[in-house]
């Protein structure tokens, strides 16, 4: 067999072992990283169309970014669907020039819940 040949049956053997994703089960958190957005985020599926996202704190000036990839993380989730969502905890006061080091912030959690 030829390199090219060995190296594209490697490669299609690659790509479908990496598109045969199957979902956790349900109440089982996984851990995911977003690179276009950098965010680190805990995911729960709670049923076929509720789920629990954390997204973890990553500092004051992420948070903006963070909220961002919530609202698309979920639309994503819900396949464009309309959806709720609904936080629990992490929402942070806004200051635009904070004067003092800030505390710990707890991670922005919501609710999803596809409709």
């Amino acid at each position: 067999m030829s390199s090219y040949r060995y190296a594209f049956l490697l490669f299609m053997v690659a790509m479908n072992w990496g598109c045969s994703y199957t979902p956790a089960p349900i109440g089982e958190q996984e851990k995911f990283y977003d690179f276009d957005n950098k965010v680190h985020y805990y995911q729960t599926r709670l049923s076929k169309k509720r789920y629990r996202l954390e997204v973890v704190e990553d500092g004051y000036q992420q948070f903006t970014n963070q909220s961002v990839f919530l609202l698309r993380h979920s639309a994503q989730l819900c396949n464009d669907s309309t959806f709720s969502l609904r936080i629990t905890q992490g929402v942070q006061d806004y200051e635009r020039f904070p004067t003092h080091p800030r505390g710990y912030e707890p991670n922005l959690v919501a609710e999803l819940i596809c409709e």
